[in-house]
């Protein structure tokens, strides 16, 4: 009985914890000024809510957290080999301290703080 307990309340928090997948084209991004965006679900027109990766097609993708539509979080490119391409922070959908690219030895190139 421990044990169905146990399964029961891991498969629970692992679902809500889930990692939800979306290409380009199935997401719609309104920008509200220079610095903030708006993404939400082409097919619902719903904001994005929780953490996404987000195919760019090539085999290309980047890793984020969403809050009630705006990025917030660490966001995270890869190329098409799944090497980290680019580091951003981001604080309610506004870039938010180091921004950091990577160059194809993996190392900083252009480290920038907002």
């Amino acid at each position: 009985m421990r044990k169905l307990l146990f399964t029961l309340a891991v498969m629970a928090s692992v679902g809500s914890y889930a990692q939800k997948f979306a290409s380009d084209h199935e997401i719609t991004s309104n920008r509200f000024s220079v610095l903030r965006s708006y993404i939400s679900s082409g097919k619902s027109g719903d904001p994005l809510d929780g953490h996404y990766k987000v195919s760019q097609g090539e085999g290309a993708y980047y890793e984020v957290t969403f809050e009630n539509g705006c990025m917030n979080g660490t966001y995270k490119s890869y190329d098409a080999q799944g090497n980290l391409r680019a580091e951003k922070n981001f604080k309610k959908g506004i870039l938010d301290g180091k921004s950091v690219s990577y160059n194809d030895e993996g190392k900083e190139k252009d480290p920038t703080h907002l």
